[in-house]
């Protein structure tokens, strides 16, 4: 079984975006691969994977969700680069495992991706894990927190001298790795929409 401090891991990585713009700067050198944004994730759609239970889902479906985050970028070369991010998520799914009773779920995390990205003119992929810690669940499904996958793709483009906008979807597998152990295996999975913008320090 594996059991870990969410709260320690969750500040450790905090702390690690926010000084991240700060790596590799001289007192006489600004550091231009670096760059902070913001995302939002204005609506997807998630099922469950749910293996172990006794009492398998005969439907499940997305009712609400968002997420919103902040951004650092650490630029490799022209076309490569290491993105980590704090995001806030809210879920809202609704469960039937009889026709007759459908019951609301309500999930609230914070998800921690670090990712490697290569980006070229109009178009960028990104993929790597993501961290997650549950903060709120109305306890029908299992707890979300754990580590998982995370991959995005769509097209960017430079604004101005300094921004860089980008849109398109985002493939998320939370948890497959929960910090509770495998008896709790029920990670979620879908896609979501994502937008953004970073701003060169």
């Amino acid at each position: 079984m594996i059991v870990l401090d969410n709260k320690l891991i969750l500040n450790s990585i905090l702390c690690l975006v926010l000084t991240l713009p700060s790596f590799g700067q001289t007192k006489n050198e600004a550091i231009q691969p670096i760059s902070i944004g913001l995302t939002y994730s204005p609506f997807g759609t998630f099922g469950v994977l749910s293996i172990f239970d006794t009492e398998p889902y005969s439907s499940f479906s997305s009712k609400s969700f968002y997420s919103f985050g902040l951004v650092s970028y650490y630029k490799i070369n022209s076309a490569v680069g290491i993105e980590i991010g704090i995001y806030y998520t809210y879920h809202q799914i609704e469960i039937i495992r009889d026709y007759y009773n459908p019951v609301h779920d309500n999930i609230s995390k914070i998800e921690i991706p670090l990712s490697i990205r290569f980006e070229r003119k109009y178009f960028y992929v990104s993929s790597g894990f993501v961290l997650t810690t549950e903060i709120d669940n109305s306890g029908i499904i299992e707890n979300q927190s754990g580590i998982g996958i995370n991959t995005s793709l769509g097209f960017g483009i430079d604004i101005f001298e300094n921004m860089y906008l980008y849109a398109g979807p985002r493939i998320t597998a939370y948890s497959w790795l929960p910090f509770s152990g495998l008896k709790d295996f029920e990670p979620m999975y879908g896609i979501s929409s994502l937008f953004g913008f970073r701003i060169k320090l």
